[in-house]
């Protein structure tokens, strides 16, 4: 009885630490995709404004307008991303994972990117 209720215990916990977690996974596997740009400063963006795309291997690629850029970007703390330019017309810049949206903060503007 003893094992059944230590297995139950286990799995119960098992489970409550995958919802917390959330659907999400914190590696560049699970950040990889493309993000669509949808706002700026709390103002709807038309679609095609801009896109954030995250690789697997590290990389990443961005058009706000008719700059662009990419270069590689790190994953720090529990949600932070940092992007480091290779090449093109974006500094380097700080993203902050919250579910499927990444919030930029660029030098007082506040953009909001969703997968």
């Amino acid at each position: 009885m003893r094992k059944v209720r230590t297995w139950i215990t286990a799995a119960l916990c098992t489970t409550a630490l995958v919802v917390a977690c959330g659907d999400t996974p914190f590696t560049p596997e699970g950040v990889a995709g493309v993000y669509a740009l949808i706002s700026i400063d709390g103002e709807s963006v038309p679609s095609g404004g801009g896109s954030l795309t995250l690789r697997a291997d590290g990389t990443y690629s961005a058009s706000l307008g008719s700059l662009t850029g990419g270069g590689t970007y790190t994953l720090t703390g529990s949600n932070t991303i940092q992007f480091t330019r290779v090449g093109g017309d974006l500094d380097d810049f700080t993203g902050i994972l919250d579910g499927n949206e990444i919030t930029v903060d660029e030098d007082g503007a506040v953009l909001v990117f969703r997968k």
